[in-house]
């Protein structure tokens, strides 16, 4: 049994052949650049009275 990744190698290679033989010719082209400048996560910090909270959730977070 073939593996799914030599099945899509497989049919890629037969388009490129039809591809090729109906004249067709493969030229490089440059990549469009864009500029996007990624944001630094900007981190939100809470402050909290850890004694209103719930029992259960002030001793796994902050223990005793």
């Amino acid at each position: 049994m073939k593996s799914r990744r030599e099945q899509i190698r497989k049919e890629l290679e037969a388009g490129m052949a039809v591809f090729l033989s109906q004249g067709n010719v493969v030229t490089k082209v440059e990549a469009v650049k864009t500029r996007v400048k990624r944001q630094p996560k900007q981190e939100k910090t809470v402050e909290i009275e850890v004694d209103y909270l719930p029992k259960a959730l002030r001793l796994k977070h902050f223990g005793e």
